[in-house]
């Protein structure tokens, strides 16, 4: 029955914060897994010996630096740690014998947390294969040099994307040589994806 909670509680966690957006801070599955790695601490001070204090520090240690290490550098370092703290999960009545660990509670946050790296991961490559399709609409500004520069019969074609990556609207406006320089200038901080010459 845990390896179903566990499962069912983080795809219904993981999906309701990445269809919400919840999770588009980079600080968010960083510290999801620094809470998951306190949880066996908590059980150490139930069970009341320093010796396994000091183990499940220990091992709360590495995935906090894995955390920090996702924080930092890539997400997918939080991603891995995620799915490590599972497959420990697995084995850590061989680590440390710690009688404060309830029976059911490896089984349990073994499969929540294997299942939430998997949905994190898949979320993760879903998200930049679509920010890379959005990219790949239309020429961007300086890949052409065309029109960069045109006077009076110049146009604007603006894209604006929502956050769930659909087109919000296009609209054409004609520019002045003063506007034009203006949105040169402008364009150069905008994504190819945003903003285009036609």
């Amino acid at each position: 029955m845990e390896y179903v909670v566990g499962i069912t509680l983080a795809l219904l966690f993981c999906g309701a914060t990445a269809g919400l957006g919840m999770d588009r801070e980079r600080v968010f599955y960083p510290a999801v897994v620094m809470a998951v790695a306190s949880y066996y601490v908590a059980f150490a001070v139930v069970d009341g010996r320093n010796g396994v204090m000091l183990s499940e520090v220990a091992i709360a240690a590495v995935f906090i630096a894995g955390a920090v290490a996702g924080f930092k550098y890539s997400p997918w370092i939080a991603v891995v740690a995620l799915a490590g703290h599972g497959v420990m999960d697995g084995v850590h009545h061989h680590l440390v014998h710690n009688t404060g660990v309830p029976q059911v509670w490896p089984g349990f946050c073994m499969s929540f947390d294997v299942t939430a790296a998997a949905l994190v991961a898949w979320v993760m490559l879903a998200r930049a294969r679509g920010k890379r399709a959005r990219k790949s609409f239309g020429p961007g500004p300086n890949q052409s040099g065309a029109g960069l520069h045109r006077a009076a019969a110049s146009t604007v074609r603006l894209q604006v994307w929502t956050l769930d990556g659909r087109s919000a609207s296009i609209e054409r406006i004609p520019l002045s040589p003063k506007t034009a320089a203006l949105d040169s200038a402008c364009q150069r901080g905008l994504s190819p994806s945003q903003t285009w010459r036609t």
